[in-house]
């Protein structure tokens, strides 16, 4: 066995090496092992994460999942719907808090309505499947391995990897996706810097274990503001027993208590804050674990490079005041999968694309940052690849138009929507399968799967003879009025 004095060193060949094994990362393993392409993932760290960095998963990300299968687990894992509102009061027992919910029905053109469930959780439920199901099983996804060194070839990148134990390999692949957040190695190694700011605010998250679910009762909520002078809040994990506390920090911290007496005198003095901002004195309080983070709010100067891609905080660095950082980065899997392993063009057709998504959702959300702001699960599916507008408003119509998703719509089943017909391959929705425009995107793309859906595409403008093509990620390519 190889020591830390006496690294062995090995050589690995695969199409992909993802970077990085948190939900953006393992959503993408999912994707290419659906599509049958080999791959690695690894992780530096030992294990997955044991804090719910984030919690929102929109409509759009449940709409990758029930693709993959996965819809039901991950919603069974969640709050109940009832509990996606947002509270705000001085403390969690305040008489006179405001509680609101999301401002348009969550099912609202989607078959797949957003949920709330903790990014560990959801992360634990990803690397058991994305384990099952990779074509080299649980070899395919490795912890404890670090990036060290990244080089171009004209054969494709060379990755420098050491383990754990010391060990280390070199990959060769044709693509290196960079999936490992915010300070991304990847990004560092390709060379890219960032654009926008860091550091906009800073807090500390705090897990803990309290009975707060009898004071909540009949106004539970997803996140919890608080309007005294301090601001934080609490998110709900379970609205039970397992909750967090955000704590706003005046600016960046130092390292989280090292000592068994310093953490102790932490941990109490943290107890007595939940219970002031609980408004419940003699709660009974358990804090199981903290973490600091900053807010930033920056993009990579670009989403790709020599042989290499950025998805995620790697590429995006979004405020979290909306909730649609992690769902930015589950929609870059998405939108990259199909176009790996991926040439030059394929890869800058993917960082264009992503970028100006990007751009508008940051400015989005630190809008929301100095307002109060809804609850939005629905945002991403109302991306705009072409035109001026990026996001288009809810209450805009929504029609067949390329470069839009594909609209949701139920087939004649009552259980099949048009978003169920895509992925991993291309497909061509139209009335008839011999349809004029039909024939005419058959010829031109034979790779793509026929779907006859009868009338159901009508209502988005979808014609009798017309058709329409549709790309693995349910971007609408091209429609043929006929």
């Amino acid at each position: 066995m190889p020591t830390p004095h006496e690294p062995d060193t090995t050589n690995t060949d695969t199409p992909v090496l993802v970077i990085g094994a948190g939900p953006v990362g393992l959503t993408l393993s999912l994707l290419l092992s659906q599509r049958g392409i080999d791959h690695l993932v690894v992780e530096k760290h030992p294990g997955l994460s044991q804090h719910p960095k984030a919690r929102g998963v929109s409509s759009s990300s449940m709409e990758t999942f029930r693709r993959l299968g996965m819809e039901r687990q991950i919603r069974e894992a969640s709050l109940p719907p009832e509990h996606v509102a947002f509270f705000r009061g001085a403390t969690l027992s305040d008489p006179h808090a405001v509680r609101t919910q999301p401002s348009e029905p969550a099912e609202l053109g989607t078959p797949s309505p957003g949920v709330i469930c903790s990014q560990d959780v959801l992360e634990t439920l990803l690397l058991a499947e994305a384990r099952a199901r990779h074509p080299r099983g649980e070899a395919g996804i490795r912890f404890g391995t670090r990036l060290t060194a990244l080089a171009s070839h004209p054969e494709g990148p060379r990755a420098r990897l050491q383990r754990s134990d010391g060990g280390e390999e070199t990959v060769v692949a044709r693509t290196v996706v960079g999936c490992d957040g915010a300070d991304s190695t990847v990004r560092h190694l390709a060379g890219l810097g960032l654009e926008g700011e860091r550091g906009l605010d800073h807090f500390r998250s705090v897990r803990f274990d309290a009975p707060l679910g009898e004071h909540v009762r009949g106004r539970e909520s997803a996140s919890y503001f608080l309007t005294g002078p301090d601001g934080g809040g609490f998110l709900a994990i379970d609205n039970d027993h397992d909750w967090i506390l955000q704590i706003r920090l005046d600016g960046p911290e130092g390292p989280e208590p090292a000592s068994p007496e310093a953490r102790i005198e932490d941990d109490a003095r943290l107890a007595e804050r939940i219970r002031r901002d609980a408004g419940v004195p003699d709660l009974p309080v358990r804090v199981q674990r903290t973490m600091t983070w900053r807010m930033d709010a920056a993009l990579a100067e670009a989403f790709s490079g020599d042989q290499i891609a950025l998805a995620g905080d790697a590429a995006h660095q979004i405020p979290p005041t909306g909730g649609h950082g992690m769902n930015l980065g589950i929609a870059d899997a998405e939108a990259l999968a199909w176009r790996l392993p991926g040439d030059r063009a394929r890869l800058m057709s993917y960082a264009a694309e992503r970028k100006r998504v990007a751009r508008a959702v940051l400015d989005l959300s630190l809008d929301n940052a100095r307002r109060a702001y809804a609850l939005d699960g629905n945002l991403l599916t109302r991306v705009e690849l072409t035109g001026d507008t990026v996001l288009r408003d809810a209450e805009q119509a929504v029609t067949l138009r390329a470069g839009a998703r594909l609209p949701h719509a139920w087939l004649a089943d009552g259980t099949t929507s048009t978003l169920d017909l895509f992925g991993p391959g291309w497909a061509l929705l139209a009335e008839t399968g011999d349809a004029p425009g039909a024939a005419a995107l058959r010829a031109a793309h034979p790779e793509a799967e026929v779907w006859p859906i009868s009338g159901a595409m009508r209502g988005f403008g979808m014609t009798p003879s017309g058709a329409v093509l549709v790309r693995p990620d349910g971007v609408v390519a091209e429609v043929r009025a006929g």
